[in-house]
């Protein structure tokens, strides 16, 4: 979404922010000049003139939000939990408390419940006691967590390799094509698993 935003030639700036939006500039040339309060860029290209006003793209949280809650519903988790995900990743606050992610997700109590517990136990996300009220959780994304959460990845993949191998070694050899399959399959999976574990250890440690 593209706005033309008044201007002032007391004001010149490269990015404001305001409540749940991020508006950037987009600049299209150099040379500029001011009529009826807006900013006009005039650019020339060859011998044909271009005047082009300054646009700000307005990049809304909750377009973001929702991104997060597609993602996490195509990976197979409620949209919800991709929602609160992305509510703690855009919050420059370390804690979020209960009644906070209730407000920011608009959803209902006692889903944002049931969506914090799947993702206390994906070790997503992790909570701690308030020291000002007590009996208040303060919930923040569980950085060490995210290794726990590769680590059982990581031992998904393993599971299915022995799986494989095992349905392999009762196959005959008369279906080429499909041992084939499961042969390119276990050693995608150990592909997998060395890069996920080496990185896994590079970055998370």
């Amino acid at each position: 979404m593209y706005l033309i935003i008044p201007f002032s030639s007391k004001h010149c700036f490269t990015e404001i922010t305001c409540k749940n939006k991020l508006y950037e500039i987009v600049f299209y040339s150099t040379t500029m000049s001011l009529k009826n309060n807006s900013l006009t860029f005039v650019s020339k290209f060859g011998n044909k003139t271009i005047a082009l006003l300054l646009f700000y793209k307005i990049m809304d949280k909750e377009q973001i939000l929702d991104r997060f809650a597609e993602a996490y519903r195509i990976d197979g988790f409620p949209p919800l939990a991709g929602r609160i995900m992305g509510i703690l990743y855009i919050s420059d606050s370390k804690y979020l408390s209960f009644d906070e992610l209730i407000q920011a997700s608009n959803a209902r109590k006692g889903s944002v419940s049931k969506v914090l517990k799947l993702l206390i136990s994906l070790k997503r996300i992790s909570y701690k006691h308030s020291e000002e009220k007590k009996g208040k959780r303060l919930f923040y994304l569980d950085i060490k967590g995210t290794k726990l959460f590769l680590e059982l990845i990581i031992d998904n993949y393993k599971n299915q390799h022995k799986l494989l191998n095992e349905c392999l070694q009762l196959r005959s050899s008369e279906n080429v094509e499909i041992n084939t399959f499961i042969e390119n399959s276990m050693a995608f999976n150990n592909e997998v698993i060395t890069f996920i574990d080496e990185k896994k250890n590079q970055y998370f440690n």
